[in-house]
């Protein structure tokens, strides 16, 4: 599968050769029923402005041979035209419940009705139909929407409509000396609607050191995957996406100098801002769009910490930014809710017994008692130590899912017996697989063009997290509390089958926010989720009250659109408010 942009990479098709044909009445024929097959309602006019376009580009090709072009180009359906659309922005597979490729007759053709009427009228055509110039360091095919819906017409209602494609752009911010920040932008591609009828989202990705530019692109929500097919259920249907590869050192993210890396989210936040400060100064047409921040494991700790400090540089008029709110998906707010929990939940499961959920428990209370000593990094290692009793007891269950065969076991090196390297390993390292490794090293860097030769993706992600263990512990449930004062939106999202950052810890330390409306959000009675109104297999639970919502994602693990990708484009939708 081709990559967008990439010269190396992308195959374009060619119009195919054809033998000459008669002259006289039969060249007639031919160019008689061309003309037709791209007629609507009867009218030639497209057809004859569409050759003669051609003709200007191809004066030296015949008009039998010119009308079969045109054709083969216009229709869907043609090798040509399928070889030209941008791969990554298309429907690759069916679901039954899916509609955002879908297209009626009608639908489309009050969509050319406005394009007419506005080219009589000498304006530009709607939004439907336009598509942003890219830049620097972007990346764009100039769309073909109005072309692919004239057949489209004739093919009636129902008819797949290809996505238009979409524009991308990357770079570089130095947030510090010596500290670099890559940040890669798609902007969303939806059938119906202009980029700027839609949120933006930012996705940070956990560790801390993984990276949200590779993992959460490929493996998650970006429009294709590690072996660059289409996926269904990419978040860019519903909205821009900004990836950043955050901490400092996480991804094509990178350190000049060992002191660069952060210590704490206070730093990582404040980095952040700095970037954010800069993309939104570059990419003003987001300025008014509505933002939102999405997170993952550790990414939504740092993410509380940032939603603050943006709040309050809006405000103070240092960022102009739509901050519309933060989601926490299966975040570390409050770690010693999680290992707290972690026994009663692999008990409740079948994955301990009475003696195993003795020792888990105890291990716990270990924890919790460094933790409020507030020795962190005494925590940290108690936590390292507490999994591995786990792993003992359970037979290897896998942090992640507690219902798929755990990632094999990494060899042996001298100094992974310090616990520092065996969390590394368990919590970071396999976010880092050999297939996303050869393709961010490989085919993506090449697209890129701007990383450093000395940079390797990746490269510096053990540094990065055994320079945040002093925080890992640490948490932020009263920065969550000053979001919900401050009128923040905040939504939290679990998978069921998480272990690592379980729904009952999650449950733990929301009961823990000093919020006064805490208490009418908890009476709220939850409502079941369903992937569409004909699915009758419930997907998720949620509940909202003013600014904090919750949702509880079924059959889903620690990386919920992974797991259950439609589920998580609902959400997502409900989330930035678009219907769903």
């Amino acid at each position: 599968m081709c990559l967008p942009c990439c010269p190396s990479l992308a195959r374009r098709g060619q119009p195919g050769s054809s033998r000459r044909r008669g002259a006289g009445t039969h060249r007639r024929q031919s160019l008689s029923r061309t003309t037709r097959a791209l007629s609507v309602g009867g009218s030639s006019a497209p057809s004859r402005k569409r050759l003669i376009r051609a003709r200007r580009l191809k004066p030296n090709l015949s008009r039998t041979r010119l009308a079969k072009s045109v054709t083969r180009r216009a229709w869907p359906g043609s090798s040509s035209s399928q070889q030209r659309a941008q791969p990554g922005l298309r429907g690759g597979g069916k679901s039954k419940c899916s509609s955002s490729r879908v297209a009626s007759a009608p639908k489309a053709a009050a969509i050319l009705g406005k394009a007419a009427t506005a080219r009589r009228k000498g304006q530009t055509a709607p939004d439907a139909l336009a598509s942003p110039r890219p830049r620097a360091h972007t990346s764009a095919m100039e769309p073909r929407l109005l072309l692919l819906l004239l057949p489209l017409l004739a093919l009636g209602s129902g008819a797949i409509l290809k996505r238009s494609e979409s524009k991308e752009a990357w770079g570089y911010v130095q947030v510090r000396n010596n500290a670099h920040m890559f940040w890669w932008l798609y902007y969303a591609s939806n059938p119906t609607k202009n980029f700027t009828e839609l949120p933006l989202i930012m996705w940070l990705q956990g560790g801390p050191g993984a990276s949200g530019c590779g993992f959460g692109n490929f493996e998650e929500i970006g429009p294709l995957n590690t072996k660059l097919k289409p996926r269904n259920t990419t978040w860019l249907q519903a909205a821009s996406i900004l990836f950043v590869d955050n901490p400092v050192g996480s991804g094509f993210s990178y350190a000049n100098d060992s002191s660069a890396f952060a210590k704490d989210v206070a730093t990582v936040a404040s980095d952040m801002l700095v970037l954010l400060k800069e993309f939104f100064k570059s990419k003003t047409e987001f300025q008014t769009l509505p933002f939102y921040i999405f997170s993952e494991s550790y990414g939504g700790k740092m993410t509380a910490a940032i939603a603050l400090e943006l709040h309050k540089a809006i405000h103070a008029g240092s960022i102009k930014c739509n901050f519309s709110g933060a989601a926490l998906g299966d975040s570390w707010i409050s770690p010693l809710d999680s290992v707290l929990s972690w026994g009663p939940y692999l008990y409740s499961t079948s994955l301990l017994d009475d003696k195993g959920l003795t020792e888990v428990t105890a291990a716990a209370k270990e924890v919790m008692d460094a933790v409020n000593k507030k020795d962190y990094a005494l925590a940290t290692q108690l936590w390292s130590k507490t999994e591995e009793l786990i792993e003992q007891n359970t037979d290897g269950v896998n942090f992640y899912n507690i219902l798929t065969k755990r990632a094999p076991a990494l060899q042996e090196r001298e100094h992974e017996a310090i616990y520092l390297m065996r969390l590394y390993q368990r919590h970071v390292e396999h976010l880092h697989k050999d297939q996303l490794s050869d393709l961010m090293n490989g085919p993506i860097r090449k697209k890129l063009k701007i990383i450093p030769d000395s940079v390797k993706w990746g490269g510096q992600s053990e540094e990065v997290f055994t320079n945040m263990a002093g925080d890992f512990m640490k948490p932020v449930i009263d920065i969550v509390d000053q979001l919900l004062a401050a009128n923040v939106n905040v939504t939290i999202y679990n998978g069921q089958l998480d272990l690592i950052v379980d729904t009952m810890g999650q449950e733990a330390w929301v009961r823990k926010l000093k919020w006064p409306k805490l208490e009418r959000f908890s009476q709220q009675k939850w409502k079941a989720l369903y992937i569409c109104p004909e699915s009758t297999e419930t997907a998720a639970f949620y509940k909202s009250y003013e600014n904090l919502a919750f949702y509880w994602i079924l059959r889903a693990g620690h990386m919920v659109p992974a797991d259950q990708g439609e589920m998580a484009l609902k959400m997502v939708r409900m989330v930035t408010q678009q219907k769903h």
